[in-house]
């Protein structure tokens, strides 16, 4: 994981980089998978990542004007995952890198959040590492549900029964 940032605006720029990449990374992994379940995963992950960016792009507009937004090019992690899906398409590989990702992200809103004394901000990254989380629960529960084990409670109550 990259180093945290220093300043509010600085946790922006990164952020906005690493959702543009989230963003291609799912809609890639989309493009490549055979399974369509996990295809409408990806759409569904990659429409959350772009919402994301938007929401962080439009706090920094509050926050800094018209002061350009540099995101910066997609990051190394996202280029390797891509590379690797393409030669790997071992889904459950793929899937655990995902999370990976994932559980990153929230460790990074985590901290971007104790950088900031603005309220509205404060709320977004803390809205964001939620959302992460409910993304790496996502990818979490698409293994499960692969290895053929419960992935909630009312399926948990049923598997039990059987």
């Amino acid at each position: 994981m990259p180093e945290l940032p220093k300043t509010v605006e600085q946790a922006l720029v990164m952020a906005i980089a690493a959702e543009i990449d989230a963003n291609a990374t799912y809609l890639h992994l989309a493009e490549i998978t055979k399974k369509p379940e996990s295809k409408t995963l990806y759409q569904n992950l990659a429409r959350d990542e772009q919402w994301h960016k938007e929401t962080l792009e439009e706090r920094y507009r509050v926050l800094f004007g018209d002061k350009p937004i540099e995101p910066g090019s997609a990051s190394i992690e996202g280029a390797v995952l891509r590379r690797k899906a393409q030669e790997i398409l071992d889904e459950f590989t793929i899937l655990n890198i995902a999370i990976e990702a994932e559980t990153a992200a929230v460790a990074f809103y985590t901290g971007a959040e104790k950088i900031t004394n603005d309220a509205k901000t404060k709320q977004v990254f803390s809205q964001l590492a939620k959302d992460e989380e409910r993304h790496r629960d996502l990818l979490e529960k698409e293994i499960q549900g692969r290895q053929g084990k419960p992935t909630d409670e009312m399926e948990l109550d049923n598997w039990v029964r059987e």
